[in-house]
Protein backbone atom coordinates (compact mmCIF):
# COMPACT_ATOMS: atom_id res chain seq x y z
CA UNK A 1 0.00 0.00 0.00
CA UNK A 2 1.00 3.44 -0.33
CA UNK A 3 3.24 4.93 2.36
CA UNK A 4 1.86 8.12 2.11
CA UNK A 5 -2.18 7.80 2.35
CA UNK A 6 -2.70 9.69 5.72
CA UNK A 7 -1.04 13.24 5.54
CA UNK A 8 0.28 14.86 8.80
CA UNK A 9 -2.40 17.41 8.78
CA UNK A 10 -5.34 14.33 8.46
CA UNK A 11 -3.58 13.24 11.53
CA UNK A 12 -3.72 16.09 13.43
CA UNK A 13 -7.70 16.56 12.80
CA UNK A 14 -8.56 13.14 13.12
CA UNK A 15 -6.94 13.31 16.54
CA UNK A 16 -8.94 16.06 17.02
CA UNK A 17 -12.04 14.48 15.54
CA UNK A 18 -11.67 11.61 18.01
CA UNK A 19 -11.14 13.31 21.07
CA UNK A 20 -13.50 15.61 20.53
CA UNK A 21 -15.77 12.74 20.34
CA UNK A 22 -14.62 10.73 23.30
CA UNK A 23 -15.51 14.32 25.66
CA UNK A 24 -18.75 13.95 24.24
CA UNK A 25 -19.41 10.88 25.15
CA UNK A 26 -17.45 11.55 28.66
CA UNK A 27 -20.62 14.53 29.58
CA UNK A 28 -23.39 11.99 27.83
CA UNK A 29 -21.72 9.06 30.26
CA UNK A 30 -22.84 11.44 33.79
CA UNK A 31 -26.21 11.57 32.55
CA UNK A 32 -27.74 8.41 31.25
CA UNK A 33 -28.20 5.17 32.73
CA UNK A 34 -25.53 3.05 31.49
CA UNK A 35 -22.22 3.25 29.78
CA UNK A 36 -23.32 1.65 26.56
CA UNK A 37 -26.14 4.46 26.18
CA UNK A 38 -23.47 6.69 26.31
CA UNK A 39 -20.72 4.12 24.26
CA UNK A 40 -23.12 3.82 21.01
CA UNK A 41 -23.72 7.49 19.86
CA UNK A 42 -20.22 8.03 20.44
CA UNK A 43 -18.86 5.71 18.46
CA UNK A 44 -20.89 6.32 15.56
CA UNK A 45 -20.06 9.93 16.20
CA UNK A 46 -16.51 8.83 16.22
CA UNK A 47 -17.08 7.03 12.42
CA UNK A 48 -19.43 9.74 11.27
CA UNK A 49 -17.20 12.62 11.73
CA UNK A 50 -13.76 10.20 10.64
CA UNK A 51 -15.56 9.15 7.70
CA UNK A 52 -16.45 12.69 6.41
CA UNK A 53 -12.82 13.75 7.66
CA UNK A 54 -11.10 11.38 5.01
CA UNK A 55 -13.07 12.01 2.11
CA UNK A 56 -12.98 15.55 2.57
CA UNK A 57 -9.14 15.26 2.86
CA UNK A 58 -8.38 13.26 -0.29
CA UNK A 59 -11.02 10.66 -0.44
CA UNK A 60 -12.07 7.53 1.44
CA UNK A 61 -10.72 5.41 -1.59
CA UNK A 62 -7.69 7.17 -1.86
CA UNK A 63 -7.12 7.39 2.09
CA UNK A 64 -8.77 3.87 3.22
CA UNK A 65 -8.35 2.49 -0.02
CA UNK A 66 -12.11 1.62 0.22
CA UNK A 67 -13.91 0.76 -3.28
CA UNK A 68 -10.68 0.48 -5.43
CA UNK A 69 -11.14 -3.56 -6.08
CA UNK A 70 -14.98 -3.43 -5.42
CA UNK A 71 -16.35 -3.05 -2.29
CA UNK A 72 -17.43 -6.76 -2.32
CA UNK A 73 -14.45 -8.10 -3.54
CA UNK A 74 -12.76 -6.26 -0.98
CA UNK A 75 -15.61 -7.96 1.73
CA UNK A 76 -15.17 -11.16 0.41
CA UNK A 77 -11.50 -11.05 1.12
CA UNK A 78 -12.26 -9.93 4.58
CA UNK A 79 -14.36 -13.33 4.87
CA UNK A 80 -11.47 -15.50 3.56
CA UNK A 81 -8.72 -13.92 5.68
CA UNK A 82 -11.26 -14.58 8.71
CA UNK A 83 -11.51 -18.37 7.41
CA UNK A 84 -8.16 -18.87 7.83
CA UNK A 85 -7.19 -17.02 10.93
CA UNK A 86 -10.36 -18.99 12.48
CA UNK A 87 -8.58 -22.09 11.22
CA UNK A 88 -5.31 -21.30 13.44
CA UNK A 89 -6.94 -20.03 16.27
CA UNK A 90 -9.23 -23.66 16.15
CA UNK A 91 -5.81 -25.44 16.46
CA UNK A 92 -4.53 -23.41 19.04
CA UNK A 93 -7.79 -23.86 21.16
CA UNK A 94 -6.96 -27.80 20.53
CA UNK A 95 -3.19 -27.89 21.27
CA UNK A 96 -4.46 -25.77 24.83
CA UNK A 97 -7.19 -28.23 25.63
CA UNK A 98 -4.83 -30.97 24.87
CA UNK A 99 -2.59 -29.75 27.79
CA UNK A 100 -5.24 -29.07 29.71
CA UNK A 101 -5.72 -25.55 29.64
CA UNK A 102 -8.67 -23.93 28.87
CA UNK A 103 -8.59 -20.90 26.45
CA UNK A 104 -12.13 -19.63 26.85
CA UNK A 105 -10.42 -18.10 29.93
CA UNK A 106 -8.44 -15.62 28.27
CA UNK A 107 -11.09 -14.49 25.08
CA UNK A 108 -14.72 -14.34 26.75
CA UNK A 109 -16.15 -11.80 28.45
CA UNK A 110 -18.44 -11.02 31.38
CA UNK A 111 -21.66 -9.83 29.32
CA UNK A 112 -24.75 -7.61 30.49
CA UNK A 113 -27.27 -9.77 32.06
CA UNK A 114 -30.31 -8.34 30.08
CA UNK A 115 -31.59 -9.63 26.72
CA UNK A 116 -32.16 -5.96 25.44
CA UNK A 117 -28.60 -4.84 26.93
CA UNK A 118 -26.92 -8.19 25.88
CA UNK A 119 -28.43 -6.53 21.73
CA UNK A 120 -26.90 -3.14 22.63
CA UNK A 121 -23.57 -4.58 23.45
CA UNK A 122 -23.99 -6.85 20.29
CA UNK A 123 -24.44 -3.50 18.41
CA UNK A 124 -21.89 -1.76 20.18
CA UNK A 125 -19.30 -4.35 20.37
CA UNK A 126 -19.77 -6.52 17.02
CA UNK A 127 -20.17 -3.54 14.57
CA UNK A 128 -19.51 -0.06 15.69
CA UNK A 129 -16.37 -0.88 18.08
CA UNK A 130 -14.69 -2.59 15.48
CA UNK A 131 -15.32 -0.07 12.65
CA UNK A 132 -14.29 2.81 14.88
CA UNK A 133 -10.81 1.22 15.82
CA UNK A 134 -10.17 0.15 12.15
CA UNK A 135 -10.72 3.66 10.47
CA UNK A 136 -8.70 4.96 13.44
CA UNK A 137 -6.02 2.50 14.15
CA UNK A 138 -5.18 1.39 11.00
CA UNK A 139 -6.63 3.49 8.59
CA UNK A 140 -5.67 6.71 10.23
CA UNK A 141 -2.72 5.79 12.47
CA UNK A 142 -0.87 2.90 10.78
CA UNK A 143 -1.85 4.79 7.48
CA UNK A 144 0.67 7.70 8.66
CA UNK A 145 3.06 5.60 10.38
CA UNK A 146 3.44 3.52 6.93
CA UNK A 147 5.70 6.19 5.68
CA UNK A 148 8.82 4.90 8.00
CA UNK A 149 8.05 1.73 6.43
CA UNK A 150 6.00 -1.87 7.14
CA UNK A 151 7.23 -3.08 10.22
CA UNK A 152 7.51 0.10 12.73
CA UNK A 153 4.11 1.15 11.11
CA UNK A 154 2.84 -2.67 12.10
CA UNK A 155 4.33 -2.49 15.55
CA UNK A 156 3.86 1.19 16.61
CA UNK A 157 -0.19 0.83 15.64
CA UNK A 158 -0.62 -2.44 17.47
CA UNK A 159 1.29 -1.05 20.55
CA UNK A 160 -1.09 2.14 20.95
CA UNK A 161 -4.02 -0.48 19.83
CA UNK A 162 -3.13 -2.98 22.54
CA UNK A 163 -1.98 0.15 25.02
CA UNK A 164 -5.82 1.58 24.71
CA UNK A 165 -7.73 -2.01 25.03
CA UNK A 166 -6.18 -2.63 29.10
CA UNK A 167 -7.31 -6.18 30.25
CA UNK A 168 -5.77 -6.16 33.53
CA UNK A 169 -5.29 -10.29 33.12
CA UNK A 170 -1.79 -10.14 32.66
CA UNK A 171 -0.55 -10.54 28.71
CA UNK A 172 -2.71 -8.90 26.22
CA UNK A 173 -2.41 -11.79 23.62
CA UNK A 174 -5.74 -10.95 22.05
CA UNK A 175 -4.79 -7.37 21.65
CA UNK A 176 -1.50 -8.19 20.38
CA UNK A 177 -2.42 -10.31 17.81
CA UNK A 178 -5.75 -8.43 17.04
CA UNK A 179 -3.54 -5.35 16.00
CA UNK A 180 -0.90 -7.20 14.38
CA UNK A 181 -3.79 -8.93 12.09
CA UNK A 182 -5.61 -6.08 11.37
CA UNK A 183 -2.55 -4.36 10.62
CA UNK A 184 -0.97 -7.10 8.24
CA UNK A 185 -4.31 -7.73 6.57
CA UNK A 186 -4.63 -4.19 5.75
CA UNK A 187 -1.11 -3.93 4.34
CA UNK A 188 -1.50 -7.26 2.60
CA UNK A 189 -4.67 -6.39 0.45
CA UNK A 190 -4.96 -2.29 0.35
CA UNK A 191 -8.49 -2.14 1.62
CA UNK A 192 -9.46 -0.98 4.93
CA UNK A 193 -13.01 -3.18 4.25
CA UNK A 194 -10.64 -6.70 5.19
CA UNK A 195 -9.33 -5.62 8.50
CA UNK A 196 -13.16 -4.41 9.43
CA UNK A 197 -14.60 -7.61 8.66
CA UNK A 198 -12.23 -9.74 10.32
CA UNK A 199 -12.62 -7.16 13.47
CA UNK A 200 -16.10 -7.74 13.12
CA UNK A 201 -16.19 -11.36 12.91
CA UNK A 202 -13.72 -11.75 15.47
CA UNK A 203 -15.28 -9.90 18.42
CA UNK A 204 -18.46 -11.77 17.20
CA UNK A 205 -16.78 -15.16 17.82
CA UNK A 206 -16.52 -13.65 21.17
CA UNK A 207 -19.20 -12.35 21.74
CA UNK A 208 -21.08 -15.80 20.61
CA UNK A 209 -18.42 -17.57 23.29
CA UNK A 210 -19.56 -15.71 26.12
CA UNK A 211 -22.61 -15.95 25.53
CA UNK A 212 -22.83 -20.09 25.27
CA UNK A 213 -20.30 -20.69 27.70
Amino acid sequence: MEADRISPRTLCLSLGAVFAAETAGALLLSSVPSPLAALVPTRILEIVVLLLLLNHEGGVERTLGLGRRGICRELGRGFLWSAGFGLLVLAGFLAIRMTGGNPLDRITETLPWGLSERLLFLFAGVILAPVAEEIFFRGVLYGFLRRWGFVPALLLSTALFTFLHPTGQGVPVTQIVGGLLFAAAYEAEGSLAVPVVIHCLGNGAIFFLSWVR
